[in-house]
C-alpha cells in the first residue's frame, strides 16, 4: 500500500503528521506493516517510506485473537471455529445475527420440539424470511446450530390436480393401482388438464421445473391415501436440465419416464439453442436406459449438437391423445 493511500484514509481528520508518523511506526513495529525500502522515502522529518507491505498475518491473528475472546463470552452451542477460514470480512457481516442467536440462546437455550423454518427465523432475529431466503441458514451451518435448532424442512405445496372418478374407486378397490402423471412445464399440465377425468391418472402433478424435487415431499400429506401403491409418471423437456430434474425426484420416489410421450418427441425435428447446458452424465446414462439402442443414439445426436425436444414439441391434441389411449398400467 502506498503512503499516499494510508493519508488518504484520515482525511477530514484533524491529525498532524506527527501523529501520523508516529501511529505508522508503532503499525510496523507490531508487524502490522513493513517498509518497502525499495520505493524510497518522503524526506520530511520523521521520515516514512513511500510504500509498504501490509502484513496479513499479523492481521489474521488480531481478528483470531478477538474470536477467541467472543467464544469464550458466548453460548456453548455456538462455535465460531470456521469463521478462523472465512475471514474477517464474513464474521463482520454475519455478526449482528450471531449476536441477536447468541441472546436468544442465553435465554432460552437450544429448543425442544421441531418447528418450522419461518417460525424459528422470526424467533431468532425477528424476521421470518431470514433462515430460507436470506443467508440465515448458512450461517447456522457455519455457527453448528442447524441441526440443534430443530427446523423443519418445509416445501411449497404440490400443485396438482385430481380426478374425483378415480378417488371415487379409490375407496371400494382397494387393490389398485394409482397413477400421477408429473409434467415439467406449465403449457403441458394445461394441455392435459381438460382431459384428466377422462384419463386413468388419480391425479396431474405441475412440476414447475426442478421445485418439483422439493415440493414431491408433499405428496403423502396433500393425498393421504398411504394405504395404497402409487405409481409416478414423469414427462420433462428432453434437454440436460430436464433429464437432471427428473433423476434427481426420482431419487425421491419411484418414478417412471412416461415413455409414449418422449417417443412421440423423436418423431418431430429437434429444435437447437442448447448448446452451453451442463452435462450430468449419471443422469443422462440412467434417462438412456430406458429407451432403446436406436433411440439412445438419437438422444446422444440431440444432445451432442446443441438440440433439445422441450414438451412443447408435442400439440396439446396429441398430449391429449397420447394420455387417453396408452395403456398406462403395463
Amino acid at each position: 500500500m502506498w503512503l499516499e493511500q494510508l493519508q488518504q484514509l484520515f482525511v477530514g481528520e484533524n491529525i498532524g503528521y506527527e501523529s501520523f508518523a508516529q501511529a505508522i511506526g508503532e503499525l510496523v513495529q507490531e508487524g502490522y506493516m513493513s517498509e518497502m525500502k525499495t520505493a524510497g522515502r518522503n524526506g520530511k522529518m520523521p521520515s516514512l517510506a513511500l510504500r509498504f507491505r501490509i502484513g496479513h498475518g499479523m492481521l489474521r491473528q488480531g481478528f483470531q485473537a478477538r474470536l477467541q475472546r467472543l467464544g469464550l463470552e458466548m453460548h456453548p452451542s455456538i462455535s465460531l471455529e470456521p469463521y478462523y477460514k472465512h475471514g474477517e470480512e464474513t464474521w463482520e457481516k454475519d455478526a449482528p445475527a450471531v449476536g441477536q442467536i447468541d441472546q436468544y440462546l442465553k435465554k432460552y437455550g437450544l429448543p425442544e420440539h421441531v418447528v418450522s423454518a419461518s417460525e424459528r427465523s422470526y424467533a431468532l432475529v425477528q424476521d421470518e424470511k431470514w433462515i430460507m431466503e436470506q443467508g440465515g441458514k448458512a450461517i447456522l451451518i457455519r455457527l453448528g446450530l442447524w441441526e440443534k435448532l430443530l427446523i423443519r424442512a418445509e416445501y411449497d405445496p404440490l400443485m396438482m390436480a385430481v380426478n374425483p372418478g378415480m378417488m371415487k374407486k379409490s375407496f371400494v378397490e382397494k387393490e389398485s393401482l394409482c397413477l400421477h402423471l408429473v409434467v415439467e412445464n406449465k403449457t403441458t399440465f394445461q394441455a392435459l388438464l381438460p382431459v384428466l377425468i377422462e384419463s386413468c391418472f388419480h391425479t396431474l402433478i405441475y412440476g414447475c421445473g426442478n421445485k418439483i424435487a422439493g415440493n414431491i415431499e408433499m405428496f403423502d400429506k396433500q393425498y393421504p391415501l398411504q394405504e395404497r401403491l402409487h405409481q409416478f409418471y414423469y414427462f420433462g423437456d428432453i434437454d440436460h436440465t430436464g433429464i437432471q430434474i427428473w433423476h434427481e425426484v426420482s431419487r425421491k420416489r419411484e418414478m417412471k419416464l412416461a415413455l409414449p410421450f418422449y417417443r412421440a418427441c423423436f418423431q418431430k425435428v429437434c429444435a437447437a439453442g442448447k448448446q452451453n447446458q451442463r452435462v450430468d452424465h449419471e443422469a443422462l446414462a440412467a434417462f438412456q436406459s430406458h429407451f432403446s439402442q436406436q433411440e439412445q443414439q438419437h438422444i446422444q445426436q440431440c444432445l451432442q449438437s446443441g438440440g433439445y425436444y422441450p414438451q412443447e414439441s408435442l400439440s396439446a391434441y396429441e398430449l391429449q391423445e397420447i394420455w387417453r389411449d396408452t395403456d398406462w398400467y403395463i
